[in-house]
């Protein structure tokens, strides 16, 4: 909600200063009237708009191999629940006292709001009522100038009677019920009531109104022709009769700007080049507020290039042992980078083949899991304050690993410190282990603070679809045993579940965004519970 109300007010307030700037002044009254109304529409959109570019940046860097984690024992399920530890949940009440503050005020408002509509309905309808081209004169005992609400026209009875008011006059009036200013009025009177604590709508009703009376006595002027009898009347017209808030009234603004306007000339050329003006600044708007620039670093890893060699028929594994595999040059290619890195590359993918191959005799007794700590380096996740996603990750996955003792399971972590791995490297990780499953820690975020609780995502491929769904189903069941409120089982296209050949499944552990969640996966009394629960439906899997 902070968020929401920062951007749309930065938003409203560079929409009106170039209004102020470059429009008001200018001869162009319809398209003006045009702009205010659209630009606040705008301004309470845009928060809520998204947009992500991802960029491809060439970093070299040299990969650490991964460690595999191989513990013994087994923790049972019932141990698990007798060492839960618990984490008091603090009530913060501000909120609700700001949100209760808030409801009262608006409540009153709109109470007000709604009088006063009803009270203007009722006086069009109660008094004496003449029809006058495609308006209604509604004929009052109060000594007032005229003023306009729908198709409505106030005017005192005794000046009616006396002919008093002029010809210009009415067909002023006649103007604000043509055009139906009025619904701008509303409208904009409806958004004081709703953020009645923002003091920009107040600026925005005033050029509005005044864009009312640009459009009123333009008309006037295109019909009679007379500017200097025209501004006089409005000068002799205007007094210290109060104005009514949501009409169009008489005397509203009769100022320089507006007769210095009845004589200004705005050429056709100067009208266009202003008008288009307000597209590098809504785009301007769009891009800072609303367009997430994501890098995607393709790493160049100077221990070994991949794409370079192959490893000597890949069926052997299943009857050599790992020190009879052998790396060979594929000779097809004409690649200088492999005369460069040659000897280093192939010492690192033997190096990478003693940490990553698994025997097939070994694997056959065991199950292997591969946890994913998202982001890390200078990807940085979601972040609230000092916390950062990709530490928060690594912490819960560092609990794994110490809690981790069941000697049936191999745990093996795409990353053991802060450093960035791309997401095609982290598959790449993961499909040569062969694992039996992946789980993929994350931390959500969201724009509205009271949204909490974790999520697991899986894929919807077709070949693992129904086993991932029932670990998914399960893991979901044990992570209900925190304090974290659980979301639901969700199909979502992210890269880790759609490329790896395997069961895998991405996990929001709560949204950084809530208090009482960031406090939670914060915690180490937190970080420990999610662990154990996660160890648990470890075990589990079969």
């Amino acid at each position: 909600m902070t968020n929401f109300l920062i951007e749309s007010t930065i938003c409203l307030a560079v929409f009106l200063f170039f209004y102020n700037l470059f429009l008001e002044r200018e001869k162009i009254h319809q398209f003006n009237r045009v702009y205010l109304l659209l630009s606040i529409v705008i301004s309470i959109v845009i928060p809520f708009l998204n947009f992500q570019i991802f960029k491809i940046v060439p970093v070299f860097q040299k990969l650490e191999p991964l460690k595999t984690v191989i513990t013994s024992s087994i923790i049972t399920e019932n141990e698990i629940h007798q060492n839960s530890l618990l984490i008091e949940e603090k009530i913060n009440f501000f909120p609700y006292l700001l949100w209760s503050l808030y409801g009262i005020i608006s409540c009153f408002l709109l109470l007000r709001f709604g009088k006063n509509v009803w009270k203007l309905i009722v006086k069009s309808k109660s008094k004496t009522i003449l029809k006058f081209k495609n308006a209604n004169l509604i004929l009052v005992e109060e000594k007032t100038l005229p003023y306009t609400f729908l198709n409505s026209i106030f005017i005192n009875i005794e000046d009616f009677n006396n002919r008093s008011i002029e010809e210009e006059l009415y067909a002023h009036e006649l103007v604000h019920v043509a055009q139906k200013h009025t619904l701008d009025i509303l409208f904009i009177e409806f958004l004081k009531v709703i953020f009645w604590f923002n003091p920009i709508f107040i600026f925005y009703k005033k050029a509005i109104q005044l864009n009312h009376e640009f459009l009123a006595d333009e008309e006037i002027l295109k019909t009679y022709n007379n500017v200097s009898f025209y501004q006089n009347l409005l000068l002799k017209k205007s007094n210290n009769f109060k104005n009514i808030y949501l009409a169009s009234n008489l005397n509203y603004s009769v100022t320089k700007k507006r007769l210095i306007m009845m004589t200004k000339h705005t050429s056709q050329k100067i009208a266009f080049f202003k008008k288009i003006a307000i597209v590098p600044v809504f785009f301007g708007l769009i891009y800072f507020f609303c367009i997430d620039v994501i890098a995607k670093e393709k790493i160049i890893n100077i221990n070994y290039v991949e794409k370079d060699f192959d490893l000597i028929n890949t069926n052997s594994f299943n009857h050599k042992s790992k020190d009879s595999i052998k790396i060979v040059i594929d000779k097809t290619r004409n690649d200088e980078s492999i005369d460069k890195f040659k000897k280093e590359t192939i010492s690192s993918i033997n190096d990478k083949i003693e940490n990553y191959v698994i025997p097939l005799n070994e694997k056959k007794d065991k199950k292997v899991i591969v946890i994913d700590a998202g982001h890390g380096g200078h990807d940085f996740g979601a972040i609230k304050d000092e916390w950062k996603e990709k530490t928060l990750t690594s912490e819960i996955a560092k609990r794994i690993k110490e809690i981790h003792s069941d000697s049936a399971v191999e745990i093996h972590f795409t990353r053991s410190n802060d450093e960035f791995i791309t997401l095609n490297d982290r598959t790449n990780l993961i499909n040569n282990l062969k694992p039996d499953l992946v789980i993929s820690l994350h931390i959500n975020s969201s724009k509205n603070i009271f949204t909490n609780g974790f999520e697991v995502f899986i894929s919807n491929k077709i070949d693992f679809f129904d086993k991932t769904k029932e670990l998914a189903e399960l893991l979901s069941s044990k992570l209900t045993n925190t304090q974290l409120r659980n979301r639901g089982l969700k199909i979502a296209p992210f890269w880790i579940l759609k490329n790896s050949d395997c069961p895998s499944m991405v996990v929001e552990l709560g949204f950084l965004s809530n208090e009482n969640d960031r406090n939670y996966i914060s915690s180490e009394k937190g970080q420990i519970e999610i662990a154990k629960y996660i160890v648990a439906f470890i075990s589990d899997v079969k």
